[in-house]
């Protein structure tokens, strides 16, 4: 049996005060972006072929472009940062989410019936934290001794203008299928 895997984006619920996030959340993206990642997750499910959907957030790794190497490319760059802290999200090593499809993905082939494991998932790692509380930790880990300025910002003097709250933390669907025994399932 062949199967899909995509990884996806926590864009999708768009502002939703509901928290926590779940799988069975209605998708209501609020940019062409996450317009995108929607019609991706929605041509996969539709297709009718087997498929895992892991929706996600803040990827990051040791290559590409992610937040984690462009503060460690500003810090070298500048003698201080400014870093928002209005927007939360659940920072998710690239090599766990592989780790985690790969887990899901040998136990959906032995599964009966086969399609048991069809369907959309959350993943993250870590505790929902804000931007400004991710490069501080960076920093940290860095031992760079980053300098993050906290800038004040108009949203967070108006809770309901705060973006991207715990975007896919509770992933309860796949808590329920597949555990909670490697570090990094939720």
């Amino acid at each position: 049996t062949r199967r899909f895997v995509m990884a996806a984006s926590s864009s999708a619920y768009g502002d939703t005060d509901e928290l926590p996030k779940h799988e069975a959340m209605l998708p209501r993206p609020l940019s062409p972006y996450a317009s995108g990642k929607l019609a991706g997750e929605q041509a996969v499910t539709g297709s009718g072929c087997r498929h895992l959907v892991l929706r996600t957030s803040w990827v990051w790794s040791g290559q590409g472009n992610n937040f984690l190497l462009t503060m460690l490319r500003l810090a070298a760059e500048r003698p201080a940062l400014s870093i928002v802290d209005d927007q939360v999200g659940c920072p998710t090593w690239a090599r766990n989410l592989a780790r985690a499809s790969l887990r899901m993905l040998r136990q959906a082939l032995q599964a009966e019936p086969a399609a048991a494991f069809d369907g959309l998932y959350h993943y993250c790692d870590a505790d929902a934290v804000s931007w400004y509380e991710f490069a501080d930790e960076i920093g940290n880990e860095a031992h760079r001794g980053m300098v993050i300025d906290l800038p004040r910002c108009p949203d967070l003097e108006d809770p309901s203008l705060v973006h991207d709250r715990d975007p896919v933390r509770h992933g309860q669907r796949l808590f329920l299928v597949v555990g909670n025994e490697e570090e990094g399932l939720v």
